[in-house]
């Protein structure tokens, strides 16, 4: 078709004019925090088939959010969410050192800092929501002044809160300092080189507080206290700055379905199942594994039963089951101040520990509480077995490497179950590095030699959450 010049002319103009209108209709908030360090929260120009997109950016760091919802055909009992955060070497203008010079898969930094944005965001999911969810998180930027993982915190909660997905946000999130007893907020790099506290607070509306993660050396509870309440004072600025672009170009909340379970249902296995499940969390003999198998076989039982007499309940079964075991289990506690094996509310499981196992070892121990066993060893090498660390680290923190890390693993028979072995699992990852920051402040900074501490969980009854009291025990018995 031949077209001539004037139309041309028209047609480019056309174009031009409407990509324009399309870039220009982004909306843009200005947030000045109290250390005059501006956070500039957009909606995207990027990834218009995104159920939701947010562009956040501080100085010369700026990241992009997406957020995709789609139903679930079948019911899950968690809120299946997932958080992805990449920090690529692009954003930091580096080639990656990989043999094929591609981005490699996620790093640990880049796997604790999803796990933050998921505590932050998770719990104001509603808890009959059940849609699958997938946020990525693309750092774009790095100047290496201003933290990525503050404004992706912060980005999400924008483009979840523009989305059509049901969500009691906004949030806000900011990163708290404290040097020669100031509260510092948004600390730079140099900054916290100076700082006796890293601590990330993330908050609701209303001063709400909905997530703390800190490394702190030696600070009052005084300080701690003021560093939260600093902290959620500026979140509010943040929130109402999201509030402000949701207003403008915010979508229409879908309408979550109450899937409410059928009262004739919960009845009959309520009477068929109430007495056994009474008289199983009373039976102080029990131990985990027996106390399991017991509510195994009655599960069994009442299925068969409901499949025979109502089948057309059957696939409701499991589900109001559940529901039904954990209601007798908490209404017990409630009842007697007893729990299910025998203590009371205040009363602690026995706790024993053993040191100096293996000769050959640097360090080793044992820590047991209850029916909880964790084996710890440690590990002294020269500093030339250093943690290196990735390029975006290196242009955020100023750390090239560090000579103090803490490994955690929780294999599949600690809970007698068969599963994979060998993968690192973003929850292992995640409680490792807990529980180093719970002691890294007592290791000497100019310590000559590399230390590696594990912590294997040989069994487990319940979750095993104190790792920095089994490393420290292991940490004291080493013998250098």
């Amino acid at each position: 078709m031949n077209v001539c010049k004037k139309c041309w002319k028209h047609i480019r103009f056309f174009n031009s004019s409407l990509k324009f209108r399309q870039f220009s209709d982004v909306h843009e908030v200005n947030i000045p925090f109290s250390n005059k360090c501006d956070l500039i929260i957009s909606s995207s120009k990027y990834a218009g088939f995104a159920d939701g997109a947010a562009v956040v950016r501080q100085g010369d760091t700026s990241v992009l959010v997406t957020v995709v919802g789609r139903p679930r055909q079948t019911p899950a009992s968690f809120l299946p969410l997932t958080v992805d955060y990449r920090q690529k070497a692009a954003a930091a203008g580096r080639i990656p050192t990989s043999h094929h010079r591609r981005d490699t898969p996620p790093t640990e930094q880049e796997i604790l800092t999803s796990r933050v944005i998921d505590r932050s965001l998770r719990p104001l999911f509603l808890s009959d929501f059940n849609n699958e969810i997938q946020i990525i998180c693309n750092v774009l930027a790095v100047d290496g002044i201003h933290d990525p993982e503050v404004l992706c915190v912060n980005a999400a909660s924008t483009a979840l809160a523009l989305s059509n997905l049901p969500w009691n946000g906004p949030i806000g999130c900011v990163r708290v300092g404290l040097i020669e007893d100031k509260v510092v907020v948004a600390p730079t790099r140099r900054d916290l080189a100076n700082s006796s506290l890293n601590m990330l607070v993330t908050a609701a509306g209303q001063n709400l507080v909905i997530m703390l993660e800190a490394a702190a050396d030696d600070v009052l509870q005084p300080d701690f206290l003021k560093a939260i309440k600093t902290g959620v004072k500026e979140c509010q600025r943040v929130i109402q700055g999201i509030q402000d672009i949701v207003k403008v170009k915010g979508k229409p909340k879908l309408v979550s379905e109450v899937v409410e379970i059928n009262p004739e249902i919960k009845n009959t296995i309520c009477s068929l199942c109430e007495d056994r499940l009474r008289r199983i969390f009373t039976d102080f003999s029990h131990d985990k594994l027996s106390r399991d198998d017991a509510v195994k076989e009655l599960r069994t039982e009442v299925l068969e039963k409901i499949k025979a007499e109502l089948p057309e309940y059957a696939e409701a079964t499991n589900e109001v089951f559940n529901s039904v075991t954990k209601e007798v289990f908490r209404n017990l506690i409630l009842e007697t101040s007893i729990r299910c094996d025998g203590r009371s509310l205040t009363e602690l499981r026995n706790i024993s520990t053993e040191v100096d196992l293996y000769k050959p070892l640097h360090g080793s121990s044992l820590f047991q509480r209850g029916q909880t066993q964790v084996l710890c060893t440690v590990s002294l090498d020269s500093l030339t077995s250093a943690l290196q660390m990735d390029p975006v680290k290196v242009l955020t923190t100023g750390l090239k490497e560090k000579n103090f890390f803490v490994h955690y693993e929780f294999p599949p028979y600690a809970v007698k179950e068969i599963g994979r072995v060998g993968s690192v699992v973003r929850r292992e990852i995640g409680h490792g590095a807990l529980a180093e920051k719970g002691i890294k402040a007592v290791v000497p900074l100019d310590f000559p030699f590399t230390i590696r501490l594990t912590s294997e969980v040989l069994q487990s009854n319940g979750k095993v959450y104190p790792q920095e009291f089994e490393c420290f025990l292991l940490y004291t018995s080493v013998d250098v």
